[in-house]
Parts: C-alpha cells; structure tokens; sequence
C-alpha cells in the first residue's frame, strides 16, 4: 500500500512540474498575466545564415587562360605577320598577354590578349 501512495505521488508530481513550468514561461513572456487574448505564440527562430568562406578565392570556380600559343594563334588569324616579344599571362584577376607583333606589311603592332577567353582587347 505504501509502494501504490510512492509511485501516485511520483505521478503527480512529474505531471505537475512540467505544467508549472510551462505557467512560468507564459508569465515571463507575456507580460501582463491574463489579458483574456489567450497564450502569444513563442517567437519563432531566426532563420540560419550561411557561413560565408574564408577563403574567397577557394570557392570561385578555377578558370585556367588560354595557352601563349592559342594567344598568338589569335592574333594570327587577324593579322598574319610574325612574333616578335611575348609576357604573361599577368594581370591578377582579369590575366592577360602583351605580345608585340610584325605584320607582314612590316608595321609593329603591340597587341594585349584577354587569357581567359582569348580576345584582343588591346592594340597599339
């Protein structure tokens, strides 16, 4: 008979506690008891921000240039003639190639060569 009255009380007990717990939230955050309105809903989460990279240059996708000889190969077919000086691929960012060309009519032409795509941007 006493086991039955220490489990019944265990029961009302651990029935209690969670509602009196959940009372004093009601109370902490509603701020004024009853106001006849009902319960507020608890404010929601905010939501999760991405973590941004520390390193920036890791996650942009890898962009090789172009080849010095598929820059020439460019220019050659603009302009036919032959190669005189070439430097690069230099630039950082956006690299590029600087290549001073003779075209067959024997006029010196300084040329600059997007390496990424293969452009002439430049020509002097």
């Amino acid at each position: 008979m006493k086991l039955t009255r220490v489990i019944a009380a265990g029961l009302i007990v651990g029935l209690a506690l969670p509602s009196a717990a959940a009372h004093a939230q009601v109370r902490r955050g509603g701020g004024g008891g009853n106001s006849g309105q009902g319960e507020a809903p608890p404010p929601a989460a905010a939501p999760a921000r991405p973590v941004p990279p520390r390193d920036a240059e890791a996650q942009r996708p890898q962009v090789r240039p172009i080849s010095l000889n598929a820059a020439v190969d460019s220019i050659r077919r603009s302009t036919p003639g032959r190669l005189l000086d070439a430097s690069g691929p230099t630039g950082g960012d956006r690299p590029f190639y600087r290549i001073r060309w003779q075209a067959d009519s024997g006029q010196r032409i300084d040329f600059v060569v997007d390496a990424l795509s293969g452009a002439i941007v430049g020509r002097n």
